[in-house]
């Protein structure tokens, strides 16, 4: 039976337990009356380190007789569990009690590191182990293997509950909350502080299990209306780790509520909220990120930190490429690109030197592009960012491949690919549409057709309006190469529409590559109906260019869960 496997599984580990026959019946009478909850079986078999089988048998009935036992069913249940953690938790020492109940603050899996900044008093966190270990010998807390030998803790669910209830019976719980919240704000400021250096990464190792208590703490200050200026600190600098994390969409939506509550915070505080949030845009978003810059830089006018005026004049430049203003997009990177103090700008001036090349390469200078992409990298490298390398190598591939060297192109993309799906990057469903147009200009259509489908689920999952319509773009061309012009000319007139309503301007060779389609199309088809077609496809809806796609064998696409 599971129950007594079990029971005697949670025995083992706490003494030297042999299940002989004359121990059977206790065991399966045990397991009984604690209704075979697995949580009340591993929290009475881990009592078998101080009592016998028959003491635990005595003791166990004592519990459960003074509860009553009323109801039934899961009410009944829920009433054993109950004394159950009820009997665990007055079997602790008063050491071993206060950090039970002040584990209570946490939302899901913390460190020892968060436990000690939580509950520890004025002994350096030793009580604070000492108790851990004594709550995850008696099956009150778990403990969770972690790559490179990491561990965290965490609770049953039930015993959470349990333990927070306690808490908030106590004085202390707005104490409990303040170095709750100080710990996680101190490992993000941390993080923040050192973005720019090769020890980022290092610095987002506090947080990388803490998801869910960032969320508890954000709601409880940006979510509940309250320490409002304390949760956009918070959230802007919680940029990196959501970036890391591949969290982009949860983190756009603490910043953006930030945003709309942000009159009665300070001039710098605005700033930064404005510049994490244009870091979690995407290109789809050019206008509004051109609004963000603009309003940081109007912040920051007065000059008084001069890092962050200079990652808003990035992001003006950003943003103006994007929406095809090349002269303000230059001015704009021309402030940018002067010698960092120290490291301080390192971050920032790679992504110039990445736009720089991306200018260059719009422009027809592939050797210059070359140049700036190729020091982008190197200066990404120099601070451990490979994740960021992911940019610049994609643009260097887009070079390769404008001067038909595809082989090399999708030598690079590939490279490119492996390290943003390492790294969980935005920019994947971007290096798979690519990858599709070279195998597409190499002749291979079904590898077109396969790194396409990829990159449109993609797009459609992350809200990437301009992927979507790039992706559309080269399903259209994969179509009639396959024969089928009517579903062709339908997909572009879905994606000339996906992107001018996103009022963003096609790259010059983007467009070229159209017109010469539109040529292919007008000629197989006849103008009239080759328009009708391309005015058909216009309207359609997400799901009924999905369908489109999907009637062919070759393009078989799941549709996902659409972002709204």
């Amino acid at each position: 039976m599971p129950a007594i496997s079990l029971f005697v599984d949670r025995a083992r580990a706490v003494t030297a337990f042999e299940l002989d026959d004359d121990k059977v019946a206790a065991v399966i009478d045990l397991c009984r009356r604690v209704d075979g909850l697995p949580l009340g079986i591993e929290l009475a078999a881990a009592r078998l380190k101080m009592l016998s089988l028959d003491q635990l048998r005595g003791k166990v009935e004592q519990h459960l007789a003074v509860l009553g036992r009323r109801g039934s069913g899961a009410i009944a249940r829920q009433q054993t569990l109950g004394a159950l953690i009820d009997w665990s938790y007055d079997l602790l020492s008063s050491e071993e009690r206060t950090v039970f109940r002040r584990l209570g603050i946490f939302a899901g899996s913390f460190t020892f590191e968060a436990a000690s900044a939580v509950c520890a008093d004025d002994d350096g966190g030793s009580s604070v182990l000492d108790a851990l270990d004594a709550l995850v010998d008696k099956s009150l807390l778990v403990v969770e293997a972690r790559r490179q030998g990491a561990r965290t803790f965490r609770f049953f669910e039930s015993i959470r509950s349990y333990a927070r209830d306690r808490l908030f019976t106590e004085d202390e719980v707005e104490s409990v909350e303040g170095h709750h919240r100080a710990y996680y704000l101190g490992a993000a400021t941390t993080a923040a502080a050192v973005r720019a250096t090769p020890q980022w990464l290092t610095a987002l190792q506090p947080l990388e299990y803490a998801a869910d208590d960032l969320h508890a703490v954000l709601d409880s200050t940006l979510g509940s209306g309250r320490d409002l200026a304390w949760g956009a600190d918070l959230a802007a600098k919680l940029v990196g780790y959501w970036r890391w994390c591949g969290m982009w969409l949860e983190g756009r939506e603490w910043l953006e509520c930030a945003l709309r509550r942000d009159a009665q915070f300070s001039p710098e505080l605005r700033a930064r909220v404005r510049l994490a949030l244009f870091e979690l845009h995407t290109e789809s978003d050019a206008r509004w990120g051109e609004q963000l810059a603009l309003e940081t830089i109007d912040l920051l006018n007065d000059g008084y930190n001069e890092k962050l005026l200079r990652t808003a004049w990035y992001q003006a430049a950003q943003a103006y490429f994007s929406l095809g203003d090349l002269k303000r997009s230059r001015a704009y990177l021309q402030k940018v690109q002067v010698e960092p103090v120290g490291d301080a700008d390192v971050l920032t001036l790679a992504a110039a030197y990445n736009l720089v090349g991306l200018i260059a390469h719009v422009t027809g200078d592939c050797d210059s592009a070359t140049r700036s992409l190729t020091h982008a990298e190197e200066l990404y490298r120099g601070i451990n960012r490979d994740s960021s390398c992911v940019t610049p190598l994609g643009n260097l591939a887009e070079v390769a491949f404008w001067q038909g060297r595809y082989g090399e192109a999708i030598d690079i993309a590939k490279r490119a690919l492996a390290l943003a799906e390492l790294n969980r990057s935005r920019d994947t469903a971007w290096l798979l549409a690519n990858l599709g147009n070279y195998y597409l200009d190499a002749q291979d259509c079904d590898a077109g057709a396969h790194y396409t489908r990829d990159a449109l689920r993609m797009a459609l999952e992350i809200g990437d309006g301009l992927a979507v319509g790039n992706c559309c773009d080269i399903y259209a061309r994969i179509a009639h190469q396959r024969g089928d012009s009517d579903v062709a000319a339908r997909l572009l007139g879905y994606a000339n529409r996906q992107i001018s309503e996103l009022g963003l301007p096609r790259q010059s060779v983007e467009c070229r590559r159209n017109a010469e389609l539109c040529e292919l199309l007008h000629a197989g088809l006849g103008a009239e109906r080759a328009e009708r077609r391309l005015a058909e496809g216009a309207p359609l809806s997400c799901e009924e260019m999905l369908a489109l796609i999907d009637g062919s064998a070759h393009n078989r696409l799941v549709a996902p869960t659409l972002v709204s």
